[in-house]
This record gives structure tokens, C-alpha cells and sequence, in this order.
């Protein structure tokens, strides 16, 4: 098996309708990944995780892309802490997209891992995962997102 040596890169995209002035305590999502060198057939587990900086959160919607050339999703672990589904959940592999929303009964004031994506090397090339400006952070339907990560 020949090894591939790749960069990841792994976007937050600008909010550009967010206001000017964003209230101090607003909630972030973050994506990571441990970085190493992959082989082809490789799984990459990239997180998606949400500091709601103490205000209470209860459901988190998320819009990713990928590139589908170099990269499909092999599964998704979602934390069972977020125990009903929101929205149109789908993964499209083809175009490279992911939506994925669920809240948690409650809320939760704390950091939490939202979910990890496995995504499977398919070849060479660039690999780019970003996570969009319509993914929401929400308590009681008031979407807390700064548009940045943290």
C-alpha cells in the first residue's frame, strides 16, 4: 500500500450576515483532528464540538462539506448525550456534504462533544472539511453562534 503524506484542512467559514458586535459569551463549534501522516483506506476522525461559553444550549444544527474526491464518510459517532434528531439528517458522499442536527433534553451549559465523523481516505490529493455559517447553536430557538471557532 503507498503512502500518502496530505495536509488536512479544516475551515470554519465567515459568518457574513453575523452582526458587528457579538455579545461577549457567545457560543463556538470548533473542528479537530490529531495530525499525523495517512494511508490511503485510512479513517480520519475529525470532531465537531460546541463551547456554549455558560449559556444553556440545547440543540446544535451542522453543515459540513468535504472533498468527495479524496475523502468519504465511513460513519458517524453521535454523542447520546443529544437523544432526539432535528432537521433533514443526511450524508451525501457524491457531493461531500454532511447535515447533522439533535438536541439535548435539558440543555447543558458545559463544552461538549457534539460528534466525530469518520471519514475515509479514498486516494491522494486535498483534503478539505468546513464547517459552514448556517450551523446553528441553539437555546430555545435563539441561535447563540459567534461564527468563530474556539
Amino acid at each position: 500500500m503507498k503512502k500518502a503524506i496530505l495536509g488536512l484542512i479544516i475551515m470554519l467559514m465567515p459568518f457574513p450576515d453575523a452582526p458587528s458586535a457579538i455579545a461577549a459569551g457567545s457560543a463556538s463549534l470548533k473542528l479537530s483532528a490529531a495530525s499525523g501522516n495517512y494511508r490511503i483506506n485510512d479513517i480520519i476522525r475529525i470532531h465537531v464540538d460546541c463551547d456554549p461559553k455558560g449559556n444553556l444550549i440545547d440543540t446544535l444544527n451542522t453543515h459540513l462539506t468535504f472533498t468527495p474526491q479524496t475523502l468519504s464518510v465511513a460513519g458517524i459517532d453521535k454523542n447520546p448525550a443529544f437523544n432526539f434528531l432535528t432537521g433533514d439528517n443526511n450524508t451525501d458522499n457524491e457531493n461531500g456534504i454532511i447535515r447533522y442536527g439533535a438536541g439535548i433534553t435539558g440543555g447543558t451549559d458545559k463544552a461538549v462533544r457534539f460528534m466525530t465523523v469518520n471519514f475515509k481516505l479514498k486516494k491522494e490529493g486535498e483534503m478539505k472539511i468546513i464547517l459552514h455559517s448556517d450551523s446553528l447553536i441553539l437555546s430555545e430557538g435563539r441561535n447563540l453562534s459567534d461564527g468563530k471557532s474556539s
